[in-house]
C-alpha cells in the first residue's frame, strides 16, 4: 500500500522502484534502518526512479547497487553465462584436437598434445570461474524473490548457500572433468570373446562433450529475454519460467521447425562423436605398450562367429550415418556396433530419435496451423466473399 501522507517504509528492491509507481516518489532524505529498509520523510511528485535506485547505493554500508537491482543481476548472470559456453566450448575444442592427433599416432607426452592439455586445464579453471559467478547472481535472485514476499534482503552469506546448493555441484562435476598435462592411463576390458581398450584421452574427450548444456542456459535467456517482468507474472500466478517455459515457447512459435533442425544437428554430432570413440580400440595406436594388444582377439573382433572389422568408424561420416539411420529408426543394417559401450550409445540415439520425431512432427503442426490472426483475417475474407457473392446474385 502507498499512503498518501506520513511515513512509508520502502523495501529497496527492483519490484518496488518508484517507475513502477509514478504517482508516488520522494527527493528529500532516506534513513538507513539496515536490511535492505529506508524510512521516507518526504513526499514529491518525481519521473522515473532515480531515487530509489540512488537509495539502494546508499545502504548497508556502501554496498555495490547492482546486488539489489533484478536487472542488473540478469544482465551480469546473462554476460556470465556467455563467457562460460565459450570458455567451455574452448576447452572441448582442445580436447577434441588432442584426441585426433592421438588417433593419428601422436605421442601423449609429446608437446603437442602437452600444450591443448594445458589449453584444457586453463580453460577448465576459468570455467569453473564463470560458474561461480553463475549461481552467485542465482542465489541473489532467489533472495530477492524472497524479499517480494515480505523478507528481509541480505547479501551477506551467499557464498555459503551456493556451497549448498547441489545443481552447483553438479555442475562443478561435469565441467571439472578434463584430462590434464602429464595424465595418461589406459583402460581395457574383454567385451563379447574381444579384447577392448579406450585411450584415457579418449574418454575426456567424451566427458567434455558434455559441457554443450552450457549453451542451453544462453538460449534459454535468449528465448526469455524479451518478455517484460516474468519473475514477478511467474510469482504471481504460480508458474516456473525456466528451461520447460522456454522449450514450449520456442517449439510454439514460427521458429520452431529451426530449432528442431538445430536439435536434430546437435544430436547427431554429439553422439557420432561418442559412437566413433566406443568403437575404436586403442589397440591400433602406435603409443599402446598393452602386450594383450598382440593378441588375435584383439586385432581382428568376432560377433557371433564372423569376423567383423572396426576400421570404417575411424571416417567421422560413417559414424554420423549409423547415429542417424539408428535414430531415424531405418535401421539398414550395413554397420552394426560391436562394442558394449557403442550399443549403449546406439540405444541412446534410438530413443532419441524418437522423442525428436514426435517434437518435429508436433513443430510442424505448429508451423501449418494458422494464428489467431490468420484466422480472424481469414473470417473476414470469407465474409467480404459471402457478400460478394450475394451481390453477385442479386444483379
Amino acid at each position: 500500500a502507498w499512503p498518501g501522507r506520513g511515513l512509508l517504509k520502502v523495501p529497496l528492491a527492483d519490484s518496488l522502484h518508484a517507475s513502477d509507481h509514478p504517482r508516488w516518489a520522494t527527493k528529500r532524505h532516506l534513513e538507513d534502518e539496515g536490511e535492505g529498509q529506508g524510512v521516507i520523510r518526504e513526499k514529491s511528485v518525481m519521473p522515473g526512479g532515480s531515487f530509489l535506485r540512488k537509495a539502494s547505493l546508499v545502504v548497508n554500508g556502501g554496498e555495490p547497487g547492482w546486488k539489489r537491482d533484478r536487472k542488473q543481476i540478469e544482465k551480469v548472470k546473462d554476460k556470465a553465462a556467455r563467457r562460460a559456453a565459450c570458455i567451455g566450448l574452448a576447452g572441448t575444442v582442445c580436447a577434441i584436437v588432442g584426441g585426433e592427433l592421438l588417433w593419428k599416432g601422436a605421442l601423449p607426452a609429446g608437446a603437442a598434445l602437452t600444450a591443448l592439455k594445458a589449453a584444457s586445464s586453463a580453460c577448465t579453471a576459468a570455467l569453473l570461474s564463470e560458474l561461480w559467478r553463475i549461481h552467485f547472481c542465482d542465489v541473489l535472485l532467489s533472495r530477492l524473490q524472497e524479499h517480494t514476499r515480505g523478507a528481509k534482503f541480505h547479501s551477506a552469506g551467499v557464498w555459503k548457500s551456493i556451497l549448498k546448493r547441489r545443481a552447483f555441484w553438479q555442475e562443478v562435476i561435469v565441467c571439472a572433468l578434463h584430462c590434464p598435462p602429464g595424465v595418461t592411463f589406459e583402460i581395457s576390458s574383454w567385451q563379447l570373446g574381444n579384447y577392448v581398450m579406450y585411450r584415457g584421452e579418449t574418454m575426456f574427450c567424451v566427458l567434455n562433450t558434455l559441457r554443450l548444456y552450457l549453451c542451453a542456459r544462453v538460449w534459454k535467456q535468449r528465448m526469455l529475454a524479451d518478455l517484460p517482468r516474468k519473475h514477478t507474472v511467474g510469482e504471481f500466478l504460480g508458474v516456473h519460467i525456466g528451461y520447460s517455459f522456454a522449450v514450449k515457447r520456442a517449439f510454439n512459435s514460427l521458429g520452431a521447425v529451426l530449432h528442431i533442425g538445430s536439435a536434430w544437428l546437435i544430436l547427431v554430432f554429439v553422439l557420432a562423436y561418442w559412437y566413433r570413440a566406443a568403437e575404436f580400440s586403442a589397440c591400433s595406436l602406435p603409443s599402446t605398450v598393452d602386450s594383450n594388444c598382440q593378441l588375435r582377439e584383439a586385432t581382428e573382433w568376432y560377433v557371433f562367429g564372423e569376423v567383423a572389422t572396426t576400421q570404417h568408424i575411424l571416417y567421422y561420416q560413417n559414424a554420423a550415418w549409423i547415429v542417424w539411420v539408428t535414430a531415424t529408426t531405418v535401421g539398414y543394417g550395413d554397420m552394426f556396433p560391436i562394442t558394449h559401450c557403442g550399443r549403449a550409445v546406439a540405444s541412446i540415439a534410438a530413443v532419441a530419435g524418437l522423442l525428436m520425431a514426435a517434437l518435429t512432427t508436433a513443430s510442424m503442426w505448429s508451423a501449418l496451423n494458422r494464428t489467431q490472426e490468420e484466422e480472424s483475417a481469414l473470417n473476414m475474407l470469407k465474409r467480404f466473399q459471402a457478400k460478394q457473392k450475394t451481390l453477385e446474385k442479386a444483379v
